[in-house]
């Protein structure tokens, strides 16, 4: 009986649990794209001025679009490039050098986000999609990052999305000039939006943390991965397709420098 907990547990994992920390994984695989686009030699091309702890905490902040919170009060919009856009500009002008560093980190995510859903997940349904997303997280959250496995990451745990991360009032200013450039129909955020959203997701990311821990290694991971590319489910491993994350994301942290 077992042997079949821990299937279980994911499969239920899944299915309860908010849409939340799942788009290409918060726990920790966006996380793991902000440490490697911050700290690691070969793609660190954050600005001087940018902090890179902020920086990765900050990868986070888009998938607000997905709490019960920000869909309830229609705020999904701002998990797209046109909001990112929205909130370099706004930061830029502003002159804030945190603002601006967590531009980077939410420009980053949609840019990952959107190279993830366009190739490795283009063809994938829902729940094989959300399931495919968190045994990678718990392949990284085991293993680092497929960029240089040498390098362990034990403290996953104690990198979360916090309101410094995702400033209300940033956000509150870039959703005014999203509704002013392109659409004038959404609501703007207000800070009690982001209050509760922000705890919301928080809860979410820590709490798939502790299913990684629940599932105790990768072997159920790496299996399952390797089977759906066996079946034709997915178009190859994904480890490639995390390399072009990066890619994406330098490109567009480059394109707002």
């Amino acid at each position: 009986m077992r042997r079949f907990l821990i299937p279980f547990l994911a499969l239920a994992f899944v299915i309860l649990m908010p849409r939340t920390a799942f788009p290409w994984g918060n726990a920790p695989t966006h996380f793991s794209i902000g440490n490697d686009l911050a700290n690691n030699h070969k793609y660190s091309i954050l600005p001087a001025t940018d902090s890179p702890q902020l920086f990765i905490r900050a990868n986070a902040c888009p998938d607000l679009a997905w709490t019960q919170t920000f869909k309830n009060a229609g705020l999904s919009y701002i998990h797209t490039l046109a909001f990112a856009d929205a909130l370099y500009y706004v930061a830029l002008e502003a002159g804030n050098s945190n603002w601006i560093t967590i531009a980077h980190g939410y420009g980053a995510h949609i840019a990952a986000d959107n190279t993830v859903h366009t190739t490795l997940l283009a063809n994938v349904d829902e729940p094989i999609h959300s399931l495919v997303e968190v045994s990678i997280d718990t392949i990284i959250y085991y293993n680092g990052t497929p960029i240089d496995h040498s390098k362990k990451h034990p403290a996953w745990k104690k990198i979360n999305v916090g309101i410094d991360a995702c400033d209300p009032d940033l956000f509150n200013r870039a959703s005014s000039r999203y509704k002013a450039d392109t659409d004038y129909t959404v609501p703007t955020i207000q800070w009690w939006n982001m209050q509760f959203a922000v705890l919301e997701l928080a809860s979410s990311i820590a709490a798939e943390y502790t299913y990684h821990e629940l599932k105790g290694n990768t072997d159920l991971s790496e299996a399952y991965l390797q089977s759906l590319v066996i079946q034709g489910v997915l178009p190859g491993p994904w480890e490639p397709v995390y390399q072009d994350s990066l890619d994406a994301a330098e490109i567009w942290i480059d394109f707002h420098y």
